[in-house]
Order: structure tokens, then C-alpha cells, then sequence
């Protein structure tokens, strides 16, 4: 015999989907703090990510003395990245 042999019976069933069923309808400020959680982290990442790329590109553009403040703005009208872009092939465009 094992152990749970020796169980009482509670007489509680688990009927199949009843555990995602209970998640499903649980508590809602759990799950909207789970979500804002993901979207926090999904925040940082991107300016983590930004961030890194910036000082890539900078690390670059300074050879001909340039450098970007924001990397959205900065590259926006392209001048600066055909400068990158000259830079990295080492041909004129």
C-alpha cells in the first residue's frame, strides 16, 4: 500500500479543465498586475536595447565627429545614417 492509500477521502473531484477554468476566473488585479509587469519589462528592454544601439552608432559617427543625442530623432531625415552608412562601407554615397 502507499501513502495515499492511507489518504481520507475528501470527496473533492478535479474535473478536466477545472483548474484553467479557476486561473480563467481568478483574480483580476493579479492579472492585471502581471500584465502591467510584461509591459514594464517590455518597456525597459526597448530602452535598453535603444540605448545600446545609440552608443553603437555614436562609437561610429565619432571618427568624423558627429554623434546622435536621440536615436528616433536624429536618424529621422537620414543624413545621419547615409553619414553611418559612408562610415561602416567605407565608400561615398
Amino acid at each position: 500500500m502507499t501513502e495515499v492509500d492511507h489518504m481520507p477521502q475528501t470527496g473533492v473531484r478535479w474535473e478536466s479543465g477545472q483548474i484553467e477554468d479557476d486561473f480563467e476566473g481568478g483574480n483580476n488585479s493579479a492579472k492585471l498586475f502581471e500584465r502591467s509587469r510584461i509591459k514594464a519589462l517590455a518597456d525597459e528592454r526597448e530602452s535598453v536595447q535603444k540605448k545600446t544601439f545609440q552608443k553603437w552608432v555614436n562609437s561610429h559617427l565619432a571618427r568624423i565627429g558627429c554623434r546622435i543625442n536621440d536615436l528616433y530623432i536624429d536618424l529621422r531625415d537620414g543624413k545621419m545614417l547615409m553619414k553611418l552608412l559612408e562610415i561602416l562601407s567605407g565608400e561615398r554615397l
